[in-house]
């Protein structure tokens, strides 16, 4: 199964919660982090090589440029919170050189926090300190409750969704490692 670019996320690239009912998405990615949390029902949730059901509670946890997508099984709803990497660089700076080993949370006292406070993100209407402040609590119940490992890939998130987009924007054009190296300055591709 091929991954897709999710674009449409990255041009937008703004924090945002979606709620759906019996919908699916493609297997995707992008730059920004991305939980999905269950409100009723069961999905099917694929992250990187990671296949789960998680019924009602539980979540899921993609970092960026981690490969993703979810399912229903039966009737279901589920929550989605995008997080752009520009909110939470400290988080980033945590785990830079990690990767999850698992990326979903079962424990009912920490889905429920999770859950928390999407809910007061939906609620805090234009206030973005307040949302960044609940995105971080979010983010630090993450790094309390999923275990990380060592990764040898280093990701410079913000080039990674730059490089992609101009790929997109010029596909039609003779595109080389010389005219990407000219567009970015050859210091960002140490290939």
């Amino acid at each position: 199964m091929k991954a897709k670019f999710g674009i449409e996320r990255e041009l937008e690239n703004k924090l945002c919660v979606t709620e759906y009912k019996n919908g699916s998405g493609d297997f995707h990615f992008h730059s920004q982090i991305e939980l999905c949390i269950v409100n009723d029902g069961e999905i099917e949730a694929l992250v990187n090589n990671k296949h789960q059901h998680l019924k009602k509670g539980e979540v899921s946890v993609a970092l960026s440029n981690e490969t993703h997508m979810y399912n229903p099984v039966g009737d279901s709803r589920f929550t989605v919170l995008v997080i752009p990497v520009n909110l939470c660089e400290e988080f980033i700076d945590l785990v830079n050189l990690q990767k999850i080993t698992n990326p979903f949370i079962r424990e009912t006292n920490i889905t429920d926090k999770i859950s928390l406070y999407i809910e007061e993100i939906k609620k805090s209407d234009d206030n973005i300190v307040l949302k960044i402040g609940y995105v971080y609590l979010i983010l630090g119940l993450v790094i309390k409750s999923v275990a990380f490992e060592k990764s040898h890939f280093h990701s410079d998130t913000n080039f990674s969704s730059k490089l992609l987009l101009y790929i997109n924007n010029n596909f039609s054009k003779d595109i080389s490692l010389s005219s990407i190296a000219s567009h970015f300055g050859s210091t960002h591709l140490l290939f």
